[in-house]
């Protein structure tokens, strides 16, 4: 079973939007769709592309990043 087929089973809302209204208990957990050893293996990927960018270019795509998010503290707030 793929993580995608038990997130769904569990009743996550697999959505790319990331909403206040999930089912979570601990509202500081970000739901992910695949495995801790999966999960693991992506993010040391991920550390090892980004170190090899600031080596090479001076350019930290980590912070980068951030400029693509939508934030929004409240619901007030535009």
């Amino acid at each position: 079973m793929t993580a995608y087929d038990y997130a769904e089973m569990l009743g996550w809302n697999l959505s790319f939007d990331l909403n206040h209204s999930s089912n979570f208990e601990d509202q500081s957990l970000l739901p992910v769709l695949l495995y801790p050893a999966k999960l693991e293996s992506l993010t040391r990927k991920i550390g090892s592309a980004a170190k090899t960018a600031i080596e090479e270019s001076g350019t930290n795509t980590l912070y980068l990043v951030f400029g693509f998010l939508e934030w929004y503290e409240d619901n007030n707030s535009e």
